[in-house]
C-alpha cells in the first residue's frame, strides 16, 4: 500500500487538433499535467507523435475511440451511413448492446497497434467519452493491453468530495461510468491490469475553477489518484466541445502558481503511469 498521495493529471485527446495540442503541450510544460492520452484517428496523428516524442516525459496512453471521427477498420455496426462512429449520446442510450464485438476488437487493435508501431511507449489505455469501460468493450480492451504489454486501464468511478457535485450536469454520466467501473474492475484486477485508486474529473468537467480543483486536491487520500482534465484553445473550426471557454480557462488554472503552491504544501507526488 502506498502511504504517499500520488497525482496524476491526465490530458486527454492529444490529436483531436492542433489547438488541443498545444494547450496539453503548454499545461505539461508550465503546469501540473503529466499525463496525456493519444487518439489514433484523427488527421492529426503523425504530428501529434512528433510533437511527443520531442515532450519526452510526458506519459502517453491511447484514448480508445469509437465514438468521433472514422473507424480505421471496416466497420457495419460501429459506423453510421456515411462511416463515422456512432456518437456517444447514442452509446449511453445503450447503443452498446447491439455491437459486434469482434468489430470492437478488431477497431481498438488498429488503435493500440498503430499507437505502439510509433515507438512511443504507451503506459495506460483509456477512452474517448470512456467508451473502454461500456460493456462489450471492456473486455476487448483488457485482451489488447495485455497484448500489447499495457499495464494501466482507467476506472472511471467518481466518488463525491463535496455536496453540490450531485447538481453536476454530469451527474448522469457519472452514475452510468461509476456503474461500468464496478462491473468491469474484477476482471480488470484478475487480468493483471492496474487502475489508478482513485479518479475524478467527471463531475467538475464542465465548470473546473479554483475552488474545485482546490476540493479534489485537498481530498486526495494515500494511494495513487488521477485527474482527467481537457484543456484546449478554442479553435472556430473544430467542434463544439472545444469553442467552450471552460477549454481555455483550464489551461490558466493547470498552470496556476497557487495550485502548484497547493500541491506542493499538501506533499503530493505529481507522477505518471510510466513512474508508477
Amino acid at each position: 500500500k502506498i502511504l504517499m498521495k500520488q497525482l496524476i493529471v491526465t490530458a486527454d485527446d492529444f490529436g483531436y487538433s492542433r489547438n488541443v495540442n498545444k494547450a496539453i503541450i503548454k499545461c505539461f510544460k508550465e503546469g501540473i499535467v503529466t499525463s496525456t492520452s493519444l487518439l489514433a484517428n484523427t488527421k492529426y496523428f503523425n504530428e501529434s507523435v512528433k510533437l511527443l516524442k520531442q515532450n519526452r516525459n510526458i506519459d502517453v496512453g491511447v484514448h480508445i475511440n469509437l465514438t468521433e471521427f472514422r473507424p480505421l477498420m471496416k466497420a457495419k455496426t460501429l459506423a453510421d451511413k456515411n462511416g463515422n462512429f456512432i456518437g456517444k449520446r447514442e452509446w449511453f442510450r445503450g447503443f452498446y448492446k447491439k455491437t459486434s464485438k469482434k468489430e470492437i476488437e478488431n477497431e481498438i487493435n488498429a488503435q493500440v497497434k498503430k499507437a505502439v508501431s510509433t515507438g512511443l511507449k504507451i503506459t495506460h489505455i483509456n477512452g474517448h467519452n470512456h467508451i473502454h469501460i461500456f460493456p462489450n468493450v471492456i473486455d476487448a480492451a483488457i485482451k489488447l493491453a495485455k497484448k500489447y504489454k499495457i499495464k494501466y486501464i482507467r476506472k472511471p468511478d467518481e466518488e463525491f468530495i463535496v455536496k453540490s457535485q450531485r447538481l453536476s450536469s454530469e451527474i448522469r454520466k457519472r452514475n452510468t461510468l461509476s456503474k461500468f467501473s464496478k462491473q468491469a474492475i474484477g476482471k480488470i484486477i484478475k487480468n493483471g491490469l492496474k487502475t489508478a485508486g482513485a479518479f475524478y474529473g467527471i463531475l467538475d468537467m464542465n465548470g473546473m475553477d479554483f475552488d474545485k480543483l482546490s476540493n479534489i486536491v485537498k481530498s486526495l487520500k494515500n494511494g495513487t489518484s488521477e485527474l482527467m482534465v481537457h484543456p484546449a484553445y478554442i479553435d472556430g473550426n473544430e467542434d463544439i466541445f472545444h469553442q467552450s471557454r471552460q477549454r481555455e480557462n483550464e489551461i490558466k488554472l493547470l498552470a496556476d502558481k497557487k495550485i502548484i503552491r497547493a500541491i506542493k504544501k499538501l506533499k503530493i507526488n505529481l507522477t505518471n503511469f510510466s513512474q508508477l
